[in-house]
């Protein structure tokens, strides 16, 4: 399995607030594709899971935190049953 570095980093919005984004990479020096990864509604727990495993698969992975505005952090207590990632 690829090693990987994962980081939370803050990006500056147009309207003047801030958002997190958490980003996964390979821990290699090699140039790599990138994707946005989106959350959904459960909030941010299951999104970093999803970046981590496109990035063992090669990519450079950014998940924004869209919710930021009226709940920076959330984190709902899920029951997603993992299921493979169709590629």
């Amino acid at each position: 399995m690829a090693e990987i570095k994962t980081e939370w980093i803050t990006l500056n919005v147009a309207d003047g607030t801030t958002m997190r984004a958490y980003v996964a990479r390979p821990q290699d020096t090699a140039t790599h594709p990138g994707l946005l990864v989106f959350q959904e509604a459960s909030g941010h727990g299951h999104i970093r899971d999803v970046t981590e495993r496109l990035t063992r698969e090669g990519y450079v992975a950014v998940a924004p935190e869209l919710f930021h505005r009226t709940a920076a952090g959330f984190e709902a207590r899920t029951t997603i049953s993992r299921r493979p990632c169709l590629m």
